[in-house]
């Protein structure tokens, strides 16, 4: 899992809680990637910025047994990072960013490698703008060509953030900085490498309006389930004094004050929302305060009041 990045897109919120961490429909990201790993399987975990926080949390859960940490000196970028972590890695292994959310079946897609024998099997899914990701051409299931970021795409099947590889496409990555996906994955197509296609739930959770499309999209299923009646998720602990336009999300010990008008946005962990606000569209920071009849829209508030 590739957990050693800054966050910087989810910034002022990633300045006092490591992307990971953040909370997201009342869970820590991380955990939504632990739900899709194979629950029977080691888990390598790559640390860089705020590694200890990360390490703590995760050594906290009942299945710390099962986790290894590797740190990083310093940023290796995708490709680098799995490198440095090849002595775990003799085996067949997956790959999953850590900013992903999703509901990707991962026995399927390892079943799905098996059949095919290739180098390595990427999962895939159609988007509307596959611009922001690396994009596939397919023959059949193979992949015949990979483009990070292409200006003009070939198609609209993209590059979903999670892999099942061969331990010797490692011999295929050099030392240092390397990114899989520009440096590593256009010369493994010649090798047998494959796409996964999968439709359900998916998002890049590494910016406000995709953070916001993820918990809408994960309360939404916990209504389906009848946990919540509608997608509005207050924590035992905080106070209400005013009505919620879902989604919304509330965090513990939050305190929201009357006559506010909050819409679509995460009220985090012990912030507080005075008399008369208006939040909408937005992140307020765990411990982060709105004042009174401010307005905080399409943007994330942080700790120390600053916004982008």
């Amino acid at each position: 899992m590739l957990v050693g990045g800054f966050g910087t897109r989810l910034l002022p919120l990633t300045e006092t809680v490591p992307k990971p961490l953040v909370p997201l429909a009342g869970r820590p990201i991380i955990d939504y990637l632990l739900d899709v790993a194979p629950h029977d399987a080691e888990v390598v975990f790559t640390l860089s910025y705020s590694g200890e926080e990360i390490r703590s949390y995760l050594e906290s859960r009942e299945d710390s047994d099962r986790f290894i940490f590797v740190d990083e000196e310093e940023p290796l970028g995708t490709g680098g990072a799995i490198k440095n972590c090849a002595e775990h890695l003799d085996e067949e292994f997956m790959v999953f960013n850590g900013d992903i959310i999703s509901d990707l079946d991962s026995k399927a897609m390892i079943d799905f490698h098996h059949a095919n024998e290739g180098i390595g099997t990427i999962a895939l899914r159609e988007v509307e703008d596959p611009t922001r990701f690396g994009v596939v051409d397919m023959d059949g299931d193979r992949i015949t060509s990979f483009v990070e970021k292409p200006p003009d795409p070939p198609t609209n099947l993209i590059n979903a953030g999670m892999y099942v590889l061969g331990p010797e496409i490692l011999d295929m990555i050099p030392e240092g900085k390397v990114s899989i996906e520009r440096e590593v994955f256009p010369k493994a197509v010649e090798h047998g490498l494959f796409g996964f296609r999968f439709d359900g739930l998916w998002t890049d959770v590494g910016t406000l309006p995709s953070y916001l499309l993820a918990m809408n999209d994960l309360l939404e299923r916990r209504v389906s389930r009848g946990e919540i009646s509608e997608p509005v998720l207050v924590a035992p602990d905080a106070s209400v004094e005013s009505e919620l336009t879902a989604p919304v999300d509330v965090g513990k010990g939050a305190r929201i004050g009357k006559g506010c008008r909050i819409r679509n946005c995460a009220i985090l962990e012990g912030a507080v929302v005075g008399d008369g606000a208006v939040v909408d569209s937005a992140i307020v920071s765990p411990g982060a305060v709105v004042r009174e009849k401010d307005v905080i829209a399409a943007s994330i508030l942080g700790r120390s009041g600053e916004r982008i």
